[in-house]
């Protein structure tokens, strides 16, 4: 086992091998760790972590890489601000007192048994940003303890869930609740099946028109795998760098409360679909057009539509929206700027 440390103990790495368990740590006072306020372990094996890694009162961070652990108990860190899990086999993790936490950062970890386990007493009001990476074929249940069907929101001050390259990530029964949503593949290897399934979402906490959503290096918008869009309700979304030729999963089809569309780097695109004249609530929409050579009749639909950006845009494109067939489409129309 590796120790690095400074004097005052703010820092702690530690570094274990089969042989040797934190556990076995050599304790020379009641509280030897009270002054750390940085704490990474790597290699831990063993069904609890250390009893003195759940009682650190100026911990701020905590990073645990290739740890496998049954339960990860977490009691007495009330300053915790960020907590990081790579590599990570666990079944539940407690997150009781962490009402200072602000940043959660989960990737690549998987369940011992059946499922990945986050249970909470009460909400963490403080919690703004949570990551997922290289979750493949994974399900999470997020849920107040002894209330798993429960919709209640354990976040409310949620900013930021991003969702990178989880392949088939499934919640149960709620994704979480967040101001903005992000689904990623892998830049330059777009990814099927990047939306996460989910029964339901947890309670809102701000208006509708207010959420936010990327989409970022994906493809396959036509597989249902892409469903559980349905379940939201965003105020405005970006679709970036994916590769279909019509670049918007229908799924999104009955939001009512979209009003900003952005479609960005998709240069597969080859139209829009007539459905989205449906979104009636649409104000700004914005679209590299790339290979476009007509605009779809729905634009005429979009009767609400205040500004229309088309980017990138061929010189058949131009010349029809400027002079010719296309024209009428946009008269209805304030601001139509065409580059």
């Amino acid at each position: 086992m590796e120790r690095i440390c400074s004097p005052q103990l703010i820092e702690l790495h530690i570094v274990c091998s089969k042989y040797n368990k934190v556990s076995t740590l050599d304790v020379k006072k009641p509280h030897p760790y009270d002054s750390l306020e940085i704490l990474s372990i790597k290699g831990y094996d063993d069904a609890y972590n250390p009893l003195w890694m759940s009682s650190l009162p100026n911990l701020v961070k905590l990073e645990l890489t290739s740890v496998v652990l049954e339960h990860i108990r977490l009691d007495q860190l009330p300053n915790l601000v960020k907590l990081e899990l790579s590599s990570v086999g666990f079944e539940h993790l407690r997150l009781d007192q962490l009402q200072s936490l602000q940043e959660l950062h989960i990737s690549r970890v998987q369940s011992i048994r059946s499922k990945v386990c986050i249970w909470c007493t009460e909400p963490l009001r403080k919690l703004r940003r949570i990551t997922m990476s290289e979750l493949t074929n994974q399900e999470l249940q997020i849920s107040m303890e002894g209330q798993g069907c429960s919709d209640e929101n354990l976040f409310p001050g949620l900013q930021d869930l991003e969702i990178h390259c989880c392949s088939m990530l499934r919640f149960e029964p709620s994704i979480p609740r967040s101001a903005r949503y992000i689904l990623s593949g892998r830049k330059g290897q777009p990814g099927q099946d990047m939306c996460p399934s989910f029964a339901r979402i947890m309670r809102p906490s701000i208006p509708a028109s207010l959420y936010k959503m990327e989409i970022r290096y994906s493809r396959g918008f036509s597989s249902t795998s892409w469903n559980g869009l349905r379940h939201f309700d965003i105020g405005e979304l970006i679709i970036d760098d994916c590769y279909d030729d019509i670049p918007l999963p229908e799924s999104i089809r009955g939001w009512r409360s979209l009003q900003k569309l952005e479609i960005l780097n998709c240069d597969e695109i080859t139209t829009l679909p007539e459905w989205l004249g449906e979104i009636t609530s649409l104000r700004e929409l914005k679209v590299e057009t790339y290979f476009m050579k007509t605009l779809p009749a729905c634009i005429q639909q979009l009767t609400g539509l205040q500004t229309l950006t088309l980017l990138n845009c061929g010189p058949v494109l131009e010349k029809r929206c400027r002079y010719g067939e296309d024209k009428n489409k946009l008269a209805h129309i304030p601001n139509v700027t065409i580059l």
